[in-house]
């Protein structure tokens, strides 16, 4: 039974840290670390409820595909509150600098956005928005 309730607690702490939703607060030890980020995957079991009931709530909605899309993808980015889009912008900043890989990791670290993790940021936006805009209209 304890492994079960640690389980739970890790997929608790593993939405507290990915999402935004609110859960029960959890104590962060060694028991329910472990599984921690197995429970990774099962965060995006009520991430794809969620948009799957914005989506069916977007279909009786008249605006056009790339409105609903682009709600889609804001949405998604508010569910993660952003922590998905933090790392794809440090990544941006550090992989196409083109310099050494000394100050590549140290760009990781560096909290200021370049010019690299904004035109990132804005492409992924646009393809997800994009993506979702096609699958809304079929």
């Amino acid at each position: 039974m304890t492994c079960v309730v640690n389980i739970l607690r890790s997929f608790l702490i593993a939405c507290s840290f990915l999402t935004i939703l609110p859960v029960p607060a959890m104590e962060w030890t060694e028991d329910n670390m472990r599984p921690f980020c197995l429970a990774f995957p099962l965060v995006g079991i009520p991430i794809g409820a969620l948009w799957g009931l914005l989506a069916f709530a977007l279909s009786g909605w008249s605006a056009s595909p790339t409105l609903r899309g682009v709600v889609m993808a804001l949405c998604a980015l508010a569910l993660t509150g952003g922590i998905h889009m933090d790392g794809l912008m440090d990544t941006c900043d550090a992989l196409f600098s083109r310099r050494d890989r000394e100050a590549r990791l140290k760009i990781l670290s560096d909290p200021h956005a370049g010019a690299f993790a904004v035109m990132g940021c804005a492409a992924a936006l646009l393809l997800q928005s994009a993506i979702f805009a096609e699958l809304l209209s079929a």
